[in-house]
């Protein structure tokens, strides 16, 4: 019985000393730094719908194709595509309100005319650029 519990003590001990020695190596963990587009978590809201639910992942569920600023980046066109699936893109149209971004249009791949009608003249030639309209 003490032989077992000398023995319990020695292995904790080396294991502790393992763990512990790693650490002073190495450093510890090393910190990660992710890129991620400053508007990323209102296009989610946005791909998330009205009713809630599961909020979608950067990365994991959809990502962002591109993201074009207008007017003094008071307006936000963000081309967004899901993952693992062969769905259109999704065109999502911010527009600046204090420090943050509401929806004005979006997220859709069809834009009618009463869309248009409360856009700027800038984000209106971008889309027709992209063919969209």
């Amino acid at each position: 019985m003490r032989r077992a519990l000398i023995y319990t003590i020695v292995v904790v001990g080396i294991l502790a000393g393992g763990v512990i020695g790693r650490h002073l190596i190495l450093g510890g963990a090393p910190v990660v730094f992710l890129k991620v587009d400053p508007i990323s978590d209102q296009v989610a809201k946005s791909l998330q719908g009205s009713g809630g639910g599961y909020l979608p992942i950067l990365g994991k569920d959809y990502v962002i194709k591109n993201t074009k600023y207008f007017e003094n980046k008071q307006w936000v066109v963000v081309s967004t595509q899901p993952v693992g699936t062969a769905s259109d893109a999704l065109i999502i149209i911010f527009h600046k309100n204090g420090n943050s971004y509401e929806v004005t249009v979006g997220p859709t791949n069809f834009f009618a005319n009463t869309d248009v009608g409360k856009l700027p003249t800038s984000v209106i030639n971008y889309l027709k650029d992209l063919k969209l309209l």
